[in-house]
């Protein structure tokens, strides 16, 4: 049988996910000719990060914005470990093996809203602790039943008024058997759902919670805040709702997905309102407290976390209901070891460059400053044709893409492989003169040297499309008109610009007065919701300086605007990124650091760290921010209606056309690294000829 020639287009986690579980076959070789094809310098795409190697910038890490891994990326910390396995680091090596290059996050803070004496907005935050489950994750792939999803929601009760009780100083409350019985009680629900008499049981045990629930609040007494409790109120009514709204929506028979006609906040409200008619005999505007309920801290952080704004407008609320409400449950109740993992270096170090190495190692071939241009759709429902734009030629044999960063403290002879911030000029064919002309490699109006066409049957059998959805717009453009189902698709998916910005400190969190350090939280005012400590990656970076940053920041959040067109409207953007972080310091830097001091920006210019020591009104200069705004990097959201309208990997149309990337229907159906994982997995299959789904794909009854 003739190998088949796969042309891989796009180096995204997607693209990358299909070609390591198509090569991690034992008769791959004999099977495949896999060619990855990538615009630029380097893989990722929304997942890639660069290295600063600017003198006296300590190989500082450029991210695209904040990532972090959730306990229940299954898919993708099996993908990683089976990676780094195979790949067999030497021993001394600072990222050997993935918990080298994983550390666990239990805690975050969800930013509170309130009003000061002077009728302004104050953040202030609300603590949410998660208990380490047992196993780690990629130990297996099952998705957490609805019944497990249920349970969880109940536990959260447990924890909610175990706050409350803890003020009481009760190390462990006694609730009087409540967490059994009403565990018990989701166990009947489920077993009994066939014989139609699920209602009453639903209304027994949102009734059997609101009792206890009022119960510890009335106990409460004044040595309990005032705001403890309204927060152990408002969590027991958000728990309350969900689960009347997944009996309701009959979720026990047909799952999230019917749900993805509505939007959140308005499945919230409905719900709501029904619980607070019926349990909430203090609530005298059950519409009011609905509407409360939908604009809660958890509510509202979980747009911020998912970037859930149409156009970046808070004004927009924009998710799916059924995408949502599985995202959050399997966060919430299928995560192992750690609800949340944070990198120990670049997401492209930790996650891209092992993934990258380990395919070059068992014989993919990679084509850098290869951009795709066009796909032409030719008789028979096939792709007779793609075009591609070389934009550099190198100057003598592949491009080799990744550098070597020495870490203090490390062996010499183990370094960790990254990818350079820009490519490496000297490996290119007039590489000088293309450094001093400016050219963007990743922007898809930088010229072009050339324009290969390969074609079917020639020079590829097979194709595995893994480029962004906003850039497929242009790339597709002749697809539509013979298959409508691809205008469908961009018509219902929606796209968004998306801010990041990195501050380096001279002094430590504590110093300046951060009660977060080491944590992460969301929910904080637009455009910059999104907050970290990242004074961690000091050890994966190389300051040498007698003075040197002693904590790090990140912060990422949603922009206003279309997509950039053209180099002008880019860095219109980027100019704008940079005036939103200084306004937005200006606004709330206080609120995370009581120390900093005062200045045009919020905070002392002194305390950031700058290495060429500029003026006072200059060291911001020295951070680093950026707007992602081409329509490769747009943010793929999963708006109410849209889910329908996503393609899985064989259902193209075309016969020699597979799909994957976060923007495909692939069970998750979100803007996440496991989602695209997930993509992966699933194109790989369907190359293989199994369409069936894979376990996450479907939720689980019991």
């Amino acid at each position: 049988m003739a190998r088949q020639r796969i042309a891989v287009l796009g180096g995204g986690l997607g693209a990358l996910s299909t070609v390591f579980h198509l090569t991690d076959q034992p008769d791959w070789v004999a099977r495949y000719d896999i060619t990855l094809y990538q615009q630029g310098w380097r893989l990722g795409g929304k997942c890639a990060s660069g290295r600063d190697l600017r003198d006296g910038y300590g190989h500082r890490i450029l991210e695209h914005g904040l990532h972090l891994f959730g306990g229940f990326y299954n898919y993708s910390f099996a993908m990683l470990r089976r990676c780094y396995e195979t790949l067999g680091r030497p021993q001394g090596h600072p990222n050997r093996t993935v918990w080298d290059a994983f550390t666990g996050l239990d805690a975050i803070a969800l930013m509170d809203r309130d009003k000061n004496a002077n009728g302004d907005t104050v953040f202030d935050p609300w603590w949410i602790n998660f208990e380490p489950a047992p196993g780690l994750p990629g130990e297996g792939f099952e998705p957490p039943t609805v019944t497990a999803m249920m349970q969880s929601l109940i536990r959260m009760v447990g924890v909610a008024t175990g706050t409350v009780a803890h003020h009481q100083h009760h190390a462990k409350p006694d609730d009087g058997g409540f967490l059994e019985q009403a565990l018990q009680m989701v166990e009947g629900l489920v077993l009994r759902i066939a014989d139609d008499i699920a209602d009453d049981l639903i209304r027994d045990l949102i009734a059997h919670i609101e009792a206890y629930a009022t119960s510890t609040a009335a106990k409460a007494g004044d040595a309990v805040p005032s705001k403890t409790v309204d927060r152990m109120l408002m969590t027991v009514y958000l728990v309350q709702t969900v689960l009347w709204g997944m009996v309701e929506d009959d979720v026990l028979d047909n799952g999230f997905d019917p749900l993805d006609r509505y939007e959140l906040k308005d499945w919230i409200r409905r719900h709501g309102l029904e619980v607070a008619k019926h349990y909430k005999r203090d609530v005298p505007d059950p519409k009011a407290a609905a509407e409360a309920l939908a604009n809660s801290p958890i509510v509202r952080c979980s747009y911020d976390y998912v970037f859930g704004y149409k156009d970046g407008d808070p004004g927009q609320p924009g998710q799916g209901a059924g995408t949502a409400l599985r995202g959050f449950l399997r966060l919430a109740a299928g995560f192992r070891g750690h609800v949340f993992y944070t990198m120990r270096g670049g997401m492209g170090d930790v996650v891209i460059a092992p993934l990258y190495q380990e395919l070059a190692r068992r014989g993919v071939k990679f084509e850098f400053f290869s951009r795709v241009e066009r796909l032409r759709p030719g008789e028979g429902d096939v792709i007779e044709a793609i075009e591609v734009g070389v934009q550099a030629r190198t100057a003598s044999g592949p491009y080799q893409p990744l550098i070597d960063v020495p870490l203090a403290g490390w062996p010499a002879d183990a370094p960790l492989p990254c990818w350079p911030a820009q490519p490496q000029w000297d490996q290119l064919e007039d590489g000088q003169k293309l450094k001093a002309e400016g050219i963007d490699f990743e922007a898809p109006w930088s010229p072009v040297l050339e324009t290969r066409t390969l074609l079917a049957g020639q020079d590829f059998d097979q194709i595995v499309l893994g480029i962004p959805v906003g850039e497929l717009k242009r790339v597709c453009a002749d697809l539509p008109p013979v298959k409508p189902k691809w205008q469908a698709m961009f018509d219902a998916l929606g796209l968004t610009r998306t801010i990041a910005l990195q501050l380096w400190f001279r002094r430590t969190n504590e110093d300046l007065g951060c009660d977060y350090p080491g944590r992460t939280l969301t929910g904080a005012a637009q455009p910059l919701s999104c907050w970290a400590d990242m004074s961690h990656l000091l050890s994966r970076e190389t300051w040498k300086a007698q003075e040197r940053p002693q904590s790090i920041a990140y912060f990422c959040g949603q922009m206003r605007g279309p997509a950039a067109q053209d180099a002008a409207e880019a860095q219109a953007a980027t100019d704008l990124a940079a005036t939103l972080s200084r306004s937005w310091l200006m606004a709330e830097a206080a609120t995370l650091w009581r120390a900093a001091g005062a200045g045009d920006i919020g905070i002392d210019p002194a305390v950031l760290y700058d290495p060429e020591d500029r003026a006072p009104d200059r060291r911001f200069e020295a951070q680093y921010w950026r707007a992602n705004t081409t329509p490769s990097e747009m943010y793929v959201q999963y708006l109410p209606g849209s889910l329908k309208a996503r393609l899985r990997a064989q259902e193209s149309g075309f016969g020699n056309l597979f799909l994957c990337g976060d923007w495909t229907r692939n069970g998750l159906n979100a803007g996440a690294a496991e989602s695209a994982v997930m993509s992966g997995v699933i194109c790989a299959r369907a190359i293989w000829g199994d369409h069936s789904p894979i376990a996450a794909e479907v939720d689980v009854l019991a």
